[in-house]
């Protein structure tokens, strides 16, 4: 029979006061329960050690001791476990009220977090299919704009320009496009002066 209280496990527990004071910061419902029955549990082990006073009045004889113990322990040592169990009892709902409790803010936080995602991936492919529509209407417009110079070109047209300044694939094309112009614009001045030459020259 464990006569100090500081060496059964409760005992132990509760004279742990780094932990016990964690407890208490975490859940402070705990502090009143704790408060209650720590007095009990010393009451525990005090009555424990009158019952061992009793035998060892008796010189450790139980027949002789056994009224008094079993008067101790239904009067005395019966009600107070009952309030410790009661203390222990109620520490246990706590907890799971609060274990409960962080359960579900964590499932909130979980489903908030979800759907946080949900809604910027949604806004990330609606961005995505805005950016390749417009990126794909622009590289439309640029080439309709180099096939209708080049149709421009080919009917003899050689006085426009492509103005496309960028340095893409689409860029170098109209590069090629323009130079090709002022080529064809050149050798048509070159013929045209070379007509007007031979034709003066036939005169005189």
């Amino acid at each position: 029979m464990q006569t100090d209280g500081t060496k059964c496990k409760l005992g132990k527990w509760l004279e742990d006061t780094k932990e016990i004071g964690l407890a208490e910061d975490k859940i402070p419902a705990l502090k009143a329960i704790l408060a209650s029955m720590r007095p009990n549990h010393t009451k525990l082990h005090t009555l424990a050690q009158s019952m061992q006073q009793k035998l060892t009045e008796n010189n450790g004889d139980r027949e002789v001791s056994q009224a008094d113990l079993v008067q101790i322990y239904e009067d005395q040592i019966t009600p107070t476990l009952e309030s410790v169990r009661g203390s222990l009892h109620d520490i246990s709902e706590v907890v799971a009220k609060r274990v409960a409790s962080e359960k579900q803010l964590l499932n909130r936080k979980v489903a908030s977090s979800n759907r946080n995602m949900l809604i910027v991936s949604v806004l990330a492919l609606v961005l995505g299919i805005g950016i390749s529509f417009f990126f794909s209407r622009s590289l439309s417009g640029q080439i309709k704009q180099a096939v209708d110079f080049a149709t421009t070109l080919s009917s003899g047209d050689y006085s426009k320009n492509l103005d496309i300044a960028q340095k893409d694939e689409v860029g170098i094309l109209a590069v090629a496009l323009n130079k090709a112009g002022k080529a064809c614009l050149w050798l048509m001045v070159a013929v045209g002066a070379t007509l007007l030459i031979s034709n003066v020259q036939s005169e005189t």
